[in-house]
């Protein structure tokens, strides 16, 4: 029944598609192009249905946290493919986005990710420091300036839901200053090693195993 089901979708898309063909070198053809937003829909449908796929392979496979990650994917691409007529956004995607709106859900969702990364992080090192080991002043300052940084960040976003000026102007302020001194002492903290220790092992892979060659030739 699938093959059958497979088959004639294809005959009448082959159909449609001869069509098409046929009937663009009609006179009376009107010609037209097709907007953005049909690409970008197409897309993100393409996107979802993959990323249901690999859920379901995922959920076979016994691996659940990867189903969960993609389940989500599915779910954020359908929820912004909808959102012209998702009575829940009821808004177009300009900034300021809506409560509703799936990029505000989204980062909503990621900073309170964050946020209880860095509060288990530090329960950790103040509770159980033998298992976390030492924690020097630079671990201690890169994870409260993270916890800061999204704190502020909710802070600024209630007080402007709340409409109460001008403390979420104070508020936004005091929040792109600890996102600029976030940015200022990346380089200097652990976090820097993912860019650092990636391009030391790119370059050990490109000459030092060359060299070890050549010196063993």
């Amino acid at each position: 029944m699938l093959w059958i089901s497979m088959i004639s979708m294809t005959m009448m898309f082959a159909g449609l598609t001869s069509a098409y063909v046929v009937s663009k070198g009609r006179e009376d053809w009107v010609s037209f192009e097709l907007p953005a937003a049909f690409f970008i829909s197409t897309l993100l449908i393409l996107l979802s249905s993959l990323s249901f796929y690999v859920a379901k392979r995922t959920l076979m496979a016994g691996d659940q946290k990867k189903t969960t990650w993609f389940l989500a994917l599915t779910l954020v691409t359908i929820w912004i493919i909808t959102g012209p007529v998702n009575p829940l956004i009821g808004s177009d995607f300009i900034y300021p986005f809506s409560f509703w709106s799936p990029w505000k859900l989204l980062a909503n969702v990621g900073g309170l990710a964050v946020l209880t990364g860095c509060l288990l992080m530090i329960w950790e090192r103040l509770y159980f420091g033998h298992l976390a080991g030492t924690s020097s002043y630079f671990d201690w300052l890169l994870v409260w300036t993270i916890f800061l940084v999204v704190a502020s960040g909710f802070a600024t976003e209630i007080l402007h839901l709340l409409r109460m000026a001008p403390h979420r102007h104070v508020a936004y302020f005091i929040h792109l200053v600890f996102v600029f001194g976030l940015l200022i002492y990346l380089p200097y903290s652990k976090f820097s090693h993912m860019l650092y220790r990636t391009t030391a092992m790119v370059l050990a892979e490109r000459y030092g195993r060359e060299a070890g060659k050549g010196a063993g030739s």
